[in-house]
């Protein structure tokens, strides 16, 4: 039983261990690998609000839900690589909402 108790006091400990943040390398080769368009609705997409073309600020999405991370079949620790990413536009992105495509 203490064995148990200790696997589960170590994934509660990688649940709010894995950052949900990604960084601006991924973030970019995602943009680049969808040819700077929203995943969904090939919306042109820029990198972020500071770049002066006007099209939609890109949001970076999880595939399989962060919310959802410890039963990512890849594993928790792998929850952000750019497999599991997708650039989206603000309007998809509010429509996905957790949903898995």
């Amino acid at each position: 039983d203490n064995q148990k108790a200790t696997s589960e006091e170590i994934l509660e400990k990688l649940k709010k261990d894995v950052s949900r943040i990604i960084l601006p390398s991924c973030r970019y080769n995602v943009l680049k690998r969808q040819k700077w368009k929203c995943n969904s609705c090939a919306t042109h997409l820029k990198y972020s609000k500071n770049h002066e073309l006007g099209y939609s600020v890109a949001h970076i999405d999880h595939i399989h839900p962060y919310s959802e991370r410890w039963i990512y079949p890849l594993g928790i620790e792998n929850i952000n690589n750019e497999s599991n990413l997708q650039a989206l536009c603000e309007s998809c992105n509010k429509l996905k909402y957790n949903k898995k495509d």
